[in-house]
């Protein structure tokens, strides 16, 4: 999209060389200035860029004032705005049309909330306030205070670190256990894994080749600093390589994915215990638990699961109905579709019946033999899903305390939480359930957020359709 700066200045002149400085480094496509100091006679010109400004009151030395300077390299058009405010907007077209707003309030006056209102009104919308508020919180180190909970497993109360630690790591390393399955389930899926899947190519398939160094530069490209995993290698390491080291990197992982060995370390993560918002603290149960993982495994990741999408999209593997993490789709085309069923149903004076599935612990509990058997009965063979084959098997996570960290648990089952390539696999293999759906009931999945529907004159016939449907799913 293009680099957008903000610069509270205090006086945009006395800082006209080191704007200058900045543009020479970032090529700017839109820089915000507020407090320019600037008064209507004041003319202002920066090469190469259009701005438009608003200067502060008359009588008030000047104080405040913003403006916005443009690229001319991108089209751009200002917005008039009907505000008492020091606001400005622009619409610039990167590669998308986007709309910047700047607005310079003065600390010590006080803003009306209907005047806010007021501006924001006159914007186009959506907004985009995610990243914004992330940087800004963690620019003023907004964060949430943790202390030590104390946990009680019925009749005992767990207060030492490492006994925390400990309890909190049995109880997430139980969700994906084997016994967590009912009976019915687990005599199938011991019946299906005494037949190996054999991934053996028998031809050399394009996606199994070895990957090129544009490959790697484009996963470490759309890396986000985030904290590392146990081997404490960060993003921002790996995005300061010189050439010949990510060189020496990309032999590294070709050598992984020819030999189809995995590294033992990156099989393990850290898993920080969150609690959940308006539990009880003293239940393991009522913690989310946040993995950290290698980040130079999950670079790896990356370069894989860019392959894998190619393949499960080009070959069809994903159901159109299945609208999570895939381009161009949103959960837009969940509610047109249901909105469309409900009209038809409107227009033939039918009943129409929907029900929504929360499906939980799914992430956790995932069957990964039946991830693996999907994509076998997909055609996969070779590098790619005897990868992948690695990647789920031998799960091992560590819960930390303070000082302190818990043994070493097992994550039987389940996709591993923090990596790359869960989020593609679940929703692959989940939206193999649509598939199961007779002709009569419809259905659409947004990662694993299920709806089905049908539709009928008869009430009974339409409800008996659905609980057959329901016995299916919990089953």
């Amino acid at each position: 999209m293009g680099t957008f700066l903000s610069w509270n200045g205090h006086g945009i002149r006395s800082k006209f060389q080191d704007l200058k400085g900045l543009i020479s480094i970032f090529n700017p496509v839109c820089i915000g200035f507020q407090e320019t100091f600037l008064s209507s006679n004041n003319p202002l010109k920066l090469r190469n860029y259009n701005s438009v400004r608003k200067d502060a009151a008359i009588g008030s030395n000047h104080s405040g004032g913003v403006c916005i300077f443009t690229s001319n390299l991108y089209p751009s058009t200002p917005l008039t705005l009907h505000t008492s405010l020091q606001a400005v907007a622009v619409q610039v077209h990167t590669r998308s049309l986007v709309t910047v707003c700047y607005v310079y309030l003065p600390p010590h006056d006080v803003v009306n909330q209907q005047d806010l209102d007021t501006l924001v009104d006159q914007l186009p919308t959506p907004f985009i306030f995610k990243q914004l508020w992330k940087k800004f919180k963690a620019a003023n180190g907004i964060y949430r205070e943790f202390s030590f909970p104390i946990l009680n497993t019925g009749n005992v109360t767990h207060s030492a670190p490492l006994d925390i630690a400990n309890t909190l790591g049995h109880a997430f390393a139980q969700v994906s256990a084997t016994d967590s399955y009912g009976p019915d389930f687990v005599a199938i899926k011991n019946r299906a894994e005494r037949s190996p899947l054999r991934f053996t190519a028998l031809s050399t398939l394009p996606y199994n080749s070895e990957f090129r160094i544009f490959e790697l530069e484009t996963a470490l490209s759309r890396t986000h600093d985030t904290s590392p995993g146990p081997d404490g290698i960060t993003y921002n390491m790996l995005r300061h390589l010189n050439t010949t080291s990510l060189s020496h990197l990309l032999f590294l992982f070709n050598r992984i994915w020819t030999e189809q060995k995995y590294p033992l370390q990156w099989h393990g993560a850290i898993v920080i215990p969150i609690l959940k918002p308006g539990k009880d603290p003293s239940n393991p149960l009522h913690y989310r638990p946040i993995a950290l993982t290698s980040c130079l495994c999950k670079t790896f990741e990356r370069m894989v699961n860019a392959r894998l999408v190619f393949e499960l999209e080009k070959q069809g593997c994903i159901s159109p109905l299945q609208s999570g993490f895939r381009r161009d789709r949103s959960t837009f085309d969940n509610l047109v579709l249901l909105e469309t069923q409900i009209r038809n149903a409107c227009v033939r004076r039918n009943h129409l019946v929907s029900i929504f599935f929360d499906i939980e612990k799914s992430y956790d509990r995932t069957w990964r033999y039946g991830i693996l058997l999907t994509l076998f009965n997909f055609g996969f063979r070779g590098n790619l899903p005897i990868f992948l084959r690695n990647f789920l098997s031998h799960r091992t996570f560590r819960v930390p305390m303070g000082n302190f960290y818990s043994n070493h648990f097992m994550q039987s089952e389940g996709v591993p939480q923090g990596s790359v390539l869960s989020v593609t696999l679940f929703t692959f293999h989940l939206s193999q359930i649509l598939h199961h759906l007779p002709s009569s009931v419809h259905g659409n999945l947004y990662v694993d957020d299920l709806q089905i529907s049908c539709q009928g004159s008869n009430m009974t016939l339409i409800e008996r359709q659905l609980q057959n449907e329901v016995n299916k799913l919990v089953a």
